[in-house]
């Protein structure tokens, strides 16, 4: 999984991780050490075929990361982050577009997706939500247009609608991603997943969201609380439901100050209780705080 070379160098260096050591002697072990992500400089020749891993051992490579890796988020997230984007390094050295490219990216997407969520609840400085969504993003778009080219050969994979779904909820404020998704074959826009993305992406989008690269849209919804509602009521699929969590704040906030406009100083308090369950807050504290991030005074 990891070229001899690189294995020595990183060894002299002490660049050797915990995961890549073996667990009784804590020495390398050639066994588990995985080639990391190497930021190709200008100028540089590209790398020698024998540090390039073939395809099939990008597969078992990645088969082992998940096996066994996997299992230790959030401590395995920076490991797992870096050697993931250099299985996709491979592929694109080698310009290889076959089925192990797209198996590969789905189950890279996945994980990308999955630490989203794994990582929101921990305070971890060394760890970015803005990065992990870009390497998803570009994870995406490999794979969408591995579809695309696929397509044109009259094959199909089972596994595309479940992806064009996490592209449609990644892209929200995306107006082309609608006009994408209307061009593609019957089969894979009334899948469920499809459907079960539109329905959300449209209750998800707001008209009162300006700044952060986002534009008004003339025929949001504002429907955030039947967004919430639709997660409690309908059978989402869990790792659309991790995707959609990187844009729940967006949405409260959306949410508090459309509110701000018909709950005035002058009227009653607001229930707490009932904001908590409006918005899909786990509980009571978690409102309260969020409320209090957004210079809300609660009593």
């Amino acid at each position: 999984m990891c070229p001899p070379f690189e294995r020595l160098r990183r060894q002299v260096e002490n660049d050797i991780k915990t995961f890549e050591r073996d667990p009784v002697t804590k020495q390398p072990s050639t066994e588990r050490c995985v080639k990391c992500f190497a930021r190709p400089a200008a100028g540089q020749p590209p790398p020698l075929p024998s540090d390039v891993r073939p395809p099939k051992v990008l597969v078992k490579t990645l088969d082992y990361l998940i096996t066994n890796i996997l299992s230790h988020l959030p401590s395995s997230h920076a490991f797992l982050w870096d050697r993931t984007r250099s299985i996709r390094q491979d592929f694109t050295f080698q310009n290889y577009n076959g089925d192990e490219t797209v198996l590969c990216c789905e189950r890279i997407a996945r994980i990308h997706i999955l630490s989203c969520h794994v990582m929101a609840s921990i305070d971890d400085p060394d760890y970015s939500r803005q990065q992990e969504l870009e390497q998803f993003t570009k994870t995406m778009q490999t794979l969408l247009d591995l579809y695309d080219e696929a397509r044109t050969r009259n094959k199909l994979y089972r596994n595309e609608p479940e992806f064009r779904a996490y592209h449609l909820l990644s892209a929200i404020n995306d107006a082309e991603a609608d006009r994408t998704v209307q061009l593609l074959p019957p089969d894979v826009f009334y899948h469920p997943h499809v459907q079960t993305a539109l329905k959300l992406r449209a209750l998800a989008q707001q008209n009162n969201q300006t700044g952060r690269g986002s534009r008004n849209t003339a025929a949001c919804l504002n429907a955030f609380a039947a967004f919430f509602r639709a997660l409690e009521e309908t059978e989402v699929p869990f790792l659309m439901t991790c995707l959609l969590e990187t844009h729940f704040v967006d949405i409260r906030i959306g949410a508090l100050r459309a509110m701000a406009r018909a709950v005035h100083k002058k009227s009653r308090p607001y229930s707490v209780s009932h904001l908590a369950r409006l918005l899909g807050f786990d509980d009571i504290d978690s409102a309260i705080s969020f409320c209090e991030t957004c210079g809300l005074n609660v009593i």
